[in-house]
């Protein structure tokens, strides 16, 4: 006897157990943090400068750069 089974379902787990960072955004000093690491990081302005790279390359490494910038400057919240 033989049996072929194919069976697809969607997992629940990996969904509810993903993990969220939440920011305190409205925090001022790490506002002002934020401004003056943005506001000096010459990375942040000449990241699409590279004009050999798909366009969506290069703001996938914008937005990670921003991303760790938020890290740096606000906290998280509990």
């Amino acid at each position: 006897m033989i049996l072929e089974v194919n069976l697809h379902w969607k997992s629940i787990l990996n969904e509810s157990s993903a993990r969220k960072e939440i920011f305190n955004f409205k925090d001022i000093e790490g506002f002002d943090r934020f401004f003056h690491l943005t506001d000096s990081n010459e990375a942040l302005r000449h990241c699409f400068d590279e004009n050999n790279k798909d366009i969506e390359n290069l703001a996938k490494k914008w937005l990670n750069m921003v991303r760790n910038l938020i890290k740096k400057s606000f906290k998280k919240v509990e």
